[in-house]
């Protein structure tokens, strides 16, 4: 027996790639706004809700126009909010999101 054969180490192990999680769509934004910020249940936000039914008075959709212009960058108009349903609404931002 050789005495004088190097020792055999391990192959190095890497550690796995951390993936990023994917960024939350409009939709996952706004439903999170509404239910956070504005304490909507998620119950009344569904795709065919009128936005005028889900922001419950005039002053929450003043906020929700600031508030997306503060999170998102993006206008919304007052209009827009109690005119559009909720699908037709994440939509719309999502096209201003996309630039």
């Amino acid at each position: 027996m050789n005495s004088s054969a190097a020792p055999v180490t391990p192959a190095a192990v890497s550690a796995p790639a951390t993936v990023p999680a994917p960024a939350p769509t409009t939709t996952e934004i706004i439903t999170g706004l509404l239910v956070d910020k504005f304490q909507v249940s998620p119950a009344a936000i569904r795709a065919d809700a009128p936005m005028a039914h889900v922001l419950a008075d005039s002053l929450m959709v003043v906020e929700m126009a600031i508030t997306l212009k503060d999170e998102l960058g993006i206008s919304a108009t007052e209009d827009e909010l109690r005119e559009l349903t909720f699908a037709e609404f994440a939509a719309r931002v999502d096209q201003r999101r996309a630039g």
